[in-house]
């Protein structure tokens, strides 16, 4: 099966192995970012899956709400931190939020030269990157579900 955490492998690996590859540093770079991106974003999406109730899991899952996720799991990750008042999930969310913006660079701005320089100040936060997701899994189901509850408008059509 497909994880998060393969994206996360192919980053670095681009990233290491770009002689074997004709497409340049400036490709390669930007592919990488935007795979590191998806790691993190598609990580805890689905820690908070596993996390919701089944009533809120399938409104979540559900297609309207999924088109909104990139935006939704933010706001769910600032909220769920103001609510716990935990500075690594505060973290987690703003670096969420940090390589999303990169990642819209990477993936659209062609007159942006974007190199690995990018790509390795992203990945120098790493490890605080795995201690805010352990954070993540560690809080209680009671909680996410409370968070869940006063966002869950957005993921109705029409917002």
């Amino acid at each position: 099966m497909f994880t998060p955490e393969d994206f996360q492998k192919l980053s670095i690996e681009l990233k290491t192995n770009q002689k074997h590859f004709d497409c340049g540093e400036r490709a390669l770079s930007r592919t990488s970012i935007s795979r590191l991106y998806y790691y993190l974003f598609l990580r805890c999406r689905e820690i908070i899956i596993s996390k919701l109730n089944e009533q809120n899991k399938i409104l979540f899952t559900n297609e309207e709400c999924s088109k909104k996720h990139h935006y939704i799991i933010q706001i769910f990750l600032y909220r769920l931190a103001k609510r716990i008042t935990d500075t690594k999930i505060g973290l987690l969310a703003e670096t969420l939020r940090e390589l999303r913006e990169e990642r819209n660079r990477a993936d659209y701005d062609l007159e942006l030269d974007i190199t690995f320089e990018n790509f390795n100040v992203l990945i120098e936060d790493k490890e605080d990157i795995e201690d805010y997701i352990s954070r993540l899994i560690e809080i209680e189901k009671n909680k996410f579900n409370q968070v869940f509850e006063r966002i869950k408008d957005k993921c109705q059509s029409g917002f």
